[in-house]
């Protein structure tokens, strides 16, 4: 039963806390405490007893308290709390504006539409109020519309089973309003949010806590940009993997055999398709039935020291499937209960799960497995231990999946139960093995699925099993958007092709392709071939292009992920995360914004056109350099050939000239284009073994240009929309171009470049 909180009865402050006793109409007490850390998060708590400390990073901060009548005032440094003793009421001012408050809207009958804060059976439960004007965006990688309104979504990591229901495998307890405030539920339990929805509040924001103790961050800023950053700084600051993790991955639900392994690897090199990685899923390596136990299924894979040397010459990396259930059918399983390093029931005994297995994978009745504690600090150890030979042996790293089959009827080595510790095990799992890869190659990164608070802290995640069909591919996308705005991982990626379903067409794999390969990360990979050769030669020749393109554009894609981990920015953004004073770009989600300056228009249809909406400012077509203002819709055709992809003007984008078999042989020249500069930029890059900076300013009748390389090196400039040069200072040859001037400076280190007009 719901019982609302009315009043508060008494407070005092001591240590920089706010501590309030509030009644309930039920006539119960609570505790309220308050907090202010770095002078810009709020922290606020409630519970019957005294909180636990959920450890914070931060000291709270002084705040000076005083009473205005009925109103007990908290003065931040920019933002003001302010609390109605009776009836109990919060809100947050910024000046004289209102930034965020408890609801209070009522019904005919002047009752509560749903209440502004209330204890009730499950935990607590509390609406906060939306405006005409508030948006609201975040909880993580909902395949759901971006924007919020109207929906009600549950943050509890589950197998999605795909892209099309509000399930999720990595949700998030953090949203943000538009109208400049971020909301942090500081809990490991079950969370629901239902925004706006009908069957509660239309005006408000209701939420329900399944945790005995309310502890909730409240954070602002002027931009969305601001308030996900400040969300990193209480979860953690993202990280970034190794150069060779944005090449091509190859992978397939699965190679039967080594020579089938072998057969997709020196076709790749054959036919010059640059590639990266090649990933062995779980049926491809290991021993049916046993997942996961670390071995080899010596049958198919007779020598596998032999197969990962052969793939070491061809210039591949190596990763391994693995989940983090042992099969009963395994010695593994009995090594791990005799040291109680599983996860056990609540009457102290060994949990087995038995998770029904997709069409695909051909087990009719899957053994039971025990589910490895990683709470245990000797059982991560143990876990540890067993990835370290494959690592020896010359493995790379490990696509992380699984991990959100935790039951709540289970009890862990460090106490928690099954409902606190589900959220947490998608956590833990990837950052175990995220840990051991680090501590064996000394840089690391995971290919991981599932996700809670804190994993923007491990590199990298993917979006599950998609449909191969053109609304799998949408609902891809809208998830690593939203994922992106939730404060996710920088680096998110997609299965190329589709995972599961019948093989795609032609058609489909080609818009997939150009579609995929122009993300954070890319791999190919499903239930059926996912090689361009099984597409027919059309589909090859432009999956080879635009791998081509894609390795040609790594130093502005990995820049945009390093240029990330300062700025909270995701590779793919959302438009709103760049325009967020343009009222449409809040709700497309069919396009996205790779770095800051290139957008990319996917066709989600087997139409060869679509309509695209261009923010504010001026963008130029990648394919034929012309121009289109923003706050406009474009129709386009476009070729099979062909993606819409426009850069904004002023850009500069640096690419490598050699493409070779992988990340390790491009060679250290670049082109850098300057998309018809205007006023003036600066930008520094990073690749594997280089930085470089480059900035340009306009002047009235010349252009200063500067370039400065930590490598001494030769750069192509191709400056697009300059033309009519009286000269160049220093003396350097040039070329006009259609559409520019293009000069070569070789050996360069650092220059200063002045080109006069005519």
């Amino acid at each position: 039963m719901m019982d609302k909180i009315i009043k508060l009865i008494e407070y005092s402050i001591r240590d920089n806390i706010f501590h309030g006793i509030l009644n309930t109409e039920k006539g119960k007490f609570l505790n309220l405490y308050i907090s202010l850390y770095n002078k810009e998060f709020w922290r606020i708590q409630l519970s019957e007893e005294s909180p636990k400390n959920n450890p914070v990073h931060l000291f709270p901060s002084s705040f000076n308290v005083r009473e205005e009548g009925e109103f007990v005032l908290m003065e931040g440094e920019e933002i003001d709390l302010y609390i109605l003793k009776s009836p109990f009421f919060f809100f947050f001012k910024k000046g004289e504006e209102v930034i965020l408050s408890l609801d209070n809207h009522r019904n005919v009958g002047l009752l509560h539409l749903t209440p502004p804060l209330a204890k009730n059976e499950i935990g607590f439960c509390g609406t906060f109020s939306l405006d005409s004007e508030d948006r609201i965006f975040g909880l993580g990688e909902f395949f759901t519309p971006c924007e919020r309104h109207s929906q009600e979504l549950e943050v509890w990591v589950n197998d999605a089973y795909g892209t099309f229901t509000q399930r999720a495998y990595k949700p998030l307890p953090f949203s943000w309003s538009t109208k400049g405030y971020g909301i942090l539920f500081n809990t490991n339990y079950k969370t629901k949010h239902y925004i706006a929805h009908p069957d509660k509040n239309l005006s408000g924001y209701y939420f329900e806590d399944y945790s005995s103790i309310l502890d909730i961050f409240l954070f602002f800023g002027k931009e969305p940009k601001e308030i996900i950053k400040k969300y990193h700084i209480l979860t953690g600051k993202p990280e970034i993997p190794p150069f060779w993790s944005f090449g091509l991955w190859m992978s397939r639900c699965y190679y039967w055999d080594e020579k089938t392994v072998l057969e997709v690897a020196e076709t790749l090199r054959e036919k010059n398709i640059p590639c990266d990685v090649i990933n062995l899923d779980g049926r491809a390596w290991l021993r049916h039935g046993y997942q996961t136990d670390f071995q080899w299924d010596l049958e198919r894979y007779p020598d596998p020291k032999r197969l990962i040397s052969r793939l070491k010459e061809l210039g591949f990396r190596v990763c391994l499937w693995e989940n983090p259930y042992i099969s009963e059918k395994s010695p593994l399983f009995y090594e791990a209960e005799k040291n109680g390093f599983l996860l056990k029931d609540l009457n102290g005994q060994t949990k087995k799960i038995k998770w029904v297995p997709e069409e695909f994978q051909g087990l009719h009745n899957p053994p039971s497995a025990g589910i490895v504690d990683l709470t245990n600090p000797k059982a991560r150890e143990w876990y540890k231990d067993l990835h370290r030979p494959l690592l020896r042996m010359g493995i790379d790293t490990f696509k992380t999946d699984f991990g959100e089959e935790i039951p709540e009827d289970v009890i862990a080595y460090n106490g928690m139960k099954g409902d606190e510790l589900h959220n947490y095990y998608a956590f833990i799992y990837n950052q175990v093995v995220y840990e051991v890869v680090k501590e064996e190659k000394k840089e690391g990164l995971v290919w991981g699925r599932s996700g809670y608070i804190g994993s923007q802290t491990i590199p990298v995640q993917w979006a599950g099993d998609t449909e191969s069909s053109y609304e799998g591919m949408f609902t891809s996308l809208r998830g690593g958007l939203s994922y992106g705005l939730s404060g996710g991982n920088l680096l998110w990626a997609h299965d190329l092709g589709g995972f599961y379903g019948a093989k795609p067409d032609s058609q489909l794999y080609i818009r997939w392709s150009e579609f995929a390969l122009l993300n954070p990360l890319v791999r190919a990979h499903g239930t059926t071939p996912r090689e361009p050769w099984e597409y027919g030669k059309e589909a090859e020749r432009i999956f080879k292009k635009f791998t081509f393109l894609r390795y040609s554009l790594l130093p502005y894609i990995y820049s945009s992920a390093v240029e990330g981990k300062e700025t909270s920015l995701p590779v793919m953004r959302h438009l709103i995360l760049e325009f967020p004073k343009d009222p449409i770009s809040a709700y497309i989600e069919d396009e996205y914004l790779l770095g800051d300056d290139i957008l990319i228009a996917p066709i989600f249809t087997n139409k060869n056109e679509r309509k695209i909406y261009l923010p504010r400012c001026r963008w130029y077509d990648f394919w034929d350099k012309d121009y289109y203002d923003g706050e406009k819709v474009l129709e386009k055709k476009v070729p099979l050939s062909r993606i819409p992809i426009f850069i904004k003007e002023g850009a500069i984008i640096p690419r490598f000239i050699k493409i070779g078999r992988n990340t390790e042989e491009l060679e250290e020249k670049y082109l850098v284009e300057i998309w018809f500069p205007n006023e003036k930029k600066e930008k520094t890059f990073y690749t594997k073994n280089n930085t470089f900076k480059i900035k340009y300013e306009m002047f009235p009748d010349y252009m200063e240009f500067d370039i400065e390389s930590q490598l001494k090196t030769d750069f192509i400039v191709h400056i697009l929309g300059f033309k009519n040069i009286r000269e160049i200072d220093p003396g350097i040859d040039y070329n006009y171009t259609p559409n520019g001037i293009l000069f070569t400076i070789k050996e360069l280190q650092k220059i200063n470049i002045k080109l006069y007009k005519e």
